[in-house]
Parts: C-alpha cells; sequence; structure tokens
C-alpha cells in the first residue's frame, strides 16, 4: 500500500504542475481539461482503495 500512495502521490503531483505548466504556456483551455484529468486520477484512486479496504473500514468517516 505504501508504494501504491507514494506513486499516487508523485503522479498527482506530476499532472497538477504539468498541467499548470502548460496552460500557462498555451493560454487556451489546458487547466480546465488538467482539471478533469486530475480528478478523474483521483476517482480512480479512491477506487483502488475502496476496492482493496484501505482506509475505508466500515464505520469510518471515509467509508461514508
Amino acid at each position: 500500500m505504501k508504494t501504491f500512495k507514494k506513486t499516487d502521490f508523485w503522479i498527482s503531483c506530476l499532472l497538477i504542475t504539468g498541467f499548470i505548466i502548460a496552460s500557462l504556456i498555451r493560454m487556451d483551455s489546458t487547466l480546465i481539461i488538467g482539471y478533469f484529468t486530475v480528478g478523474g486520477w483521483h476517482v480512480i484512486s479512491m477506487v483502488v482503495h475502496s476496492l482493496n479496504r484501505w482506509f475505508t473500514e466500515k464505520g469510518s468517516a471515509r467509508y461514508f
């Protein structure tokens, strides 16, 4: 799990940084595309967490 969490963190950082830089260079709708891409990555990450039951024990705040 720790390897997944570290990888997930660094991928999120790279996506956010990359899209911010790209949007500053291109000055178009790249930031909006990045917003949805990073959001999609976070949804996938939470699905993986949920399927593996990491941080989602029954009765915990994240379970709901």
